[in-house]
């Protein structure tokens, strides 16, 4: 093959590689869309707007994947952060008081007209803490009415939101009630089987770790400190 030939040859392999460099390198920079920070995300934060103005409305079912206690569920919290919760039902709301951030969540109950919110706390690094679901800020007062031997039933139709944790293997389960002043009912189930309904053991009136209803701002305690 002559040497004229390899050249002509030669140049046109030349131009193929150059332009297709060049268009990959185009494609990766439209493509590339850089992961917000948890510092870009919680600068958002406002504790002026209504939550109850949100448009950006979640269902229950959505919601309740976060509506967890950190005690009962702390090794599902730990691999959960606000990225998560951005991505699965939005961030509309989010707020800022005494070193702690928390989201606010308008949310759509089939079941019910009343108005439902949800509540998610996190840590600076963007990790769970708790969350809480509610349609009013209930009070020890609200549950006292209860005693052992009474069916799950029976709670649902005080506090239908509440955070549930079932052990099935044991037939047990416990029962997280967020109340005011930073307290917290919790409630533990036993059953005979799979098949026979859940009924009270023993009940506990005591300080809510996180302390979730005694940190909301008044803005939003205002949307759940209601009548029942």
């Amino acid at each position: 093959m002559s040497k004229i030939f390899l050249k002509i040859l030669a140049f046109p392999l030349l131009s193929v590689i150059l332009l297709s460099g060049c268009g990959s390198d185009t494609d990766s920079k439209a493509e590339y869309n850089p992961k917000p920070s948890v510092e870009s995300i919680f600068s958002r934060a406002d504790n002026t707007a209504s939550a109850e103005k949100i448009t950006d409305v979640c269902t229950l079912d959505s919601f309740n994947k976060y509506n967890i206690k950190h005690e009962a569920y702390s090794r599902i919290a730990s691999t959960m952060n606000i990225f998560d919760v951005e991505k699965d039902i939005g961030l509309p709301v989010i707020r800022y008081t005494n070193d702690i951030y928390y989201s606010v969540h308008k949310i759509t109950d089939g079941k019910s007209d009343k108005p439902v919110y949800g509540f998610i706390m996190y840590k600076e690094s963007g990790t769970l803490t708790d969350g809480w679901c509610t349609d009013a800020l209930r009070t020890y007062d609200t549950m006292k009415s209860l005693k052992i031997g009474d069916e799950l039933n029976d709670v649902r139709l005080i506090d239908p939101y509440f955070c549930f944790f079932e052990n099935i293997s044991e037939n047990i389960a416990t029962g997280y009630h967020t109340l005011a002043g930073g307290k917290e009912f919790v409630i533990n189930y036993r059953r005979n089987n799979n098949y026979d309904q859940y009924h009270i053991s023993s009940m506990v009136y005591k300080n809510d770790e996180s302390g979730f209803s005694d940190i909301l701002l008044d803005i939003d305690r205002r949307l759940v400190e209601k009548d029942i």
